[in-house]
């Protein structure tokens, strides 16, 4: 029952904790980037993609379970001001221990987590961008064996329906625009592709309604 349990929060954490894994990866390239040593990137990188990981499966757990409304950028600004720089403090915690050296706080701790806080705005705003994307279909993919969508809310496990363009269902037919005071007829148009408005004064209104229903010229 535990064991359910557990594999059905994990698939309902998945994206969140997959973006924060990918953040992770990011922070070690940068590291290398930078001309940091391999092994020090490394660790630098498990130490900001585990906490991060944790913490954005979290919130695809509350997404999940309709605390967190999707596509409403509030919430994720509010939940990572807090989550971010506790994943950078852990960060700098565990950096010491994985690269073979006592942990240790940062310096100036309250500094140091509201400095992270006004950063946390960027990563929320890249996180928000991409869970959109990726949870929604993941949700549906797995909300006929997963109990604990019971709470999703239907902008997240709907089925899309196929479009006939600007939101219109496919097949849909598409209204024709009524006829206005200032409708201009169909057959000046036609005139009108051969050249022959209502302004055309090189032929005479008689040739005109010839040419256009094809009619002999009189002899």
């Amino acid at each position: 029952m535990t064991g359910n349990r557990l594999r059905r929060s994990g698939e309902l954490a998945l994206p969140g904790a997959g973006i924060g894994l990918l953040a992770g990866l990011a922070a070690l390239g940068l590291a290398l980037l930078a001309g940091q040593p391999v092994g020090w990137s490394v660790a630098a990188g498990m130490a900001l993609g585990l906490p991060l990981a944790l913490i954005g499966g979290g919130f695809g757990l509350l997404q999940a379970g309709g605390v967190v409304s999707p596509g409403v950028f509030a919430p994720a600004a509010l939940y990572w001001l807090v989550g971010f720089p506790v994943a950078r403090l852990l960060q700098e915690v565990l950096i010491g221990p994985l690269t073979g050296s006592a942990p240790a706080l940062p310096p100036d701790v309250l500094g140091f987590l509201a400095y992270q806080a006004i950063v946390s705005l960027g990563f929320a705003i890249g996180f928000s961008w991409l869970h959109e994307r990726i949870a929604p279909g993941w949700l549906r993919r797995i909300r006929h064996r997963n109990p604990g969508l019971s709470a999703c809310t239907p902008s997240i496990c709907a089925t899309p329906r196929p479009s006939g363009g600007l939101g219109k269902p496919a097949g849909a037919p598409v209204p024709r625009r009524a006829a206005g005071p200032y409708s201009v007829p169909r057959e000046s148009h036609e005139l009108a592709g051969l050249g022959m408005g209502h302004n055309d004064r090189r032929f005479p209104r008689d040739d005109r309604l010839r040419l256009l229903s094809g009619s002999p010229e009189p002899s």
